[in-house]
């Protein structure tokens, strides 16, 4: 699959919410009078990008049973992985071939989707779904692009030096690809 890095200039234009509302899961979490865990931490991360993509995602034309991208590389940190093999329950690592080896392929959807990384949760795609299945280029909105976004928000808010920090000790480590970590 092809990829064409989002351009906020070119159709579609994507709006991310900014509002006060939704940062409410990090400032909860990383909260000074509070003491959370990492894995508490990065949840409330995940919460805070599901609601500043939450307007995005509308406008996606991403659906469930599509997994195409799927079968791309999926860089995560050390906590993610964590938090996987906290939530994985019973599910086995399969072998999809070129896919990842969390999809459950009989249902078209994400063995773990609760716990799924942040790059998965970022992804998206916002012309036509026909684009997916060909090595056609087309228009996404990936991690690469959320990161500056998120550090806009915070900075808007007056919170980026104290949040942006804290967020990257939760995030910090080495990365690593899920396929290698999950093996059927």
């Amino acid at each position: 699959m092809n990829y064409k890095d989002y351009d906020e200039s070119k159709p579609p234009y994507v709006e991310f919410t900014n509002d006060e509302e939704s940062l409410y899961p990090i400032l909860e979490a990383f909260s000074p009078n509070r003491e959370y865990d990492a894995l508490y931490k990065l949840n409330a991360i995940y919460r805070w990008s599901e609601n500043i993509m939450n307007d995005a995602s509308s406008q996606a034309v991403c659906k469930s049973g599509c997994f195409h991208c799927c079968a791309q590389k999926v860089a995560i940190k050390p906590i993610e992985l964590e938090n996987i093999r906290a939530n994985i329950g019973g599910f086995q690592a399969r072998d999809n071939g070129r896919f990842c080896p969390l999809l459950d392929m009989d249902k078209g959807a994400c063995g773990v989707y609760k716990a799924r990384p942040l790059a998965c949760r970022s992804m998206l795609t916002f012309d036509d779904p026909k684009y997916c299945k060909s090595n056609e280029t087309h228009y996404t909105f990936d991690i690469t692009q959320l990161s500056p976004v998120m550090k806009q928000i915070l900075d808007s808010h007056d919170l980026g030096d104290y949040l942006a920090r804290n967020i990257d000790m939760v995030m910090s480590g080495e990365e690593v690809d899920l396929r290698d970590e999950f093996q059927p």
